[in-house]
């Protein structure tokens, strides 16, 4: 199990349960180091949140206040899945932004209550690191247009990138989508 790349959404359980950031913890503070590798500092990171997040969460039923360790589950899903490149550099931002403000962890809780409202999007987000770069820059916002116009918005989302968010939410706005679609 230390080694074993889980399902997503078993990723996210376990990670929300506490268990996941232990795991990931000793995976990349312990066995990596043992093993003479570099830990993956992203990770530690969210794990370490992740863990100061479930400290909150003594009830057994689920609770707003979960939103939070929802989201870090769902990032850290997300962070182990991304390949190293833009992307992954721009969500290791975000993270250390929030971290230092949590006024800003609003914005990224918004985009994983999103998420997990639609997770065949986070599917088609994994497999798409252009258009995750263009979701995180969104947020929860242009998770409920990729939600609403499907393969169009994505299709967009990969061809505009990070401009995707303001771009297709200008289209919408301007309710100009219908005529472009009937060509």
């Amino acid at each position: 199990m230390l080694e074993l790349e889980l399902p997503w959404w078993l990723d996210v359980v376990l990670s929300f349960l506490g268990i996941g950031d232990i795991i990931d913890l000793i995976r990349e503070q312990i066995i990596k180091r043992f093993a003479g590798k570099e830990p993956d500092n992203l990770i530690t990171a969210i794990a370490v949140l992740g863990l100061v997040a479930d400290a909150g969460w003594l009830q057994p039923i689920p609770s707003v206040e979960d939103a939070p360790n929802v989201t870090l589950a769902l990032l850290k899903t997300i962070a182990k899945r991304l390949p190293k490149g833009k992307t992954r550099d721009y969500l290791a931002e975000l993270i250390e932004k929030t971290a230092k403000n949590p006024d800003d962890f609003k914005r990224l809780v918004d985009f994983g209550v999103a998420l997990n409202k639609h997770p065949d999007i986070l599917e088609t987000l994994i497999a798409s690191p252009k258009v995750m770069r263009a979701a995180l820059e969104g947020g929860s916002e242009f998770v409920e247009l990729l939600a609403k116009y499907g393969d169009d918005a994505f299709d967009a989302a990969k061809i505009l990138g990070k401009h995707a968010p303001d771009v297709i939410k200008n289209i919408m706005t301007l309710h100009i989508y219908p005529v472009l679609t009937a060509y």
